[in-house]
């Protein structure tokens, strides 16, 4: 998760344009993360886990569409 988020920013940095192949990946990956969430909160280390995974991967998104309209 933290891979994709560092590439995020050192493309922001760097004012690249990313594929849509990643954006896309991202976007899914964002998808699924979200549509499974109800079925992991059961439990609080799943519940704190998920949510940082729906805070990195929707960050990682935010960045790569930002770079793919202003880039």
């Amino acid at each position: 998760m933290l891979t994709f988020f560092w590439h995020g920013v050192s493309m922001l940095v760097a004012k690249e344009h990313p594929k849509h192949t990643l954006v896309v990946y991202a976007a899914l990956t964002f998808f699924t993360i979200v549509v499974m969430a109800p079925y992991k909160w059961d439990k609080k280390w799943m519940r704190i886990k998920t949510s940082i995974g729906m805070l990195i991967f929707g960050l990682s998104l935010l960045i790569y569409l930002f770079c793919w309209f202003v880039y």
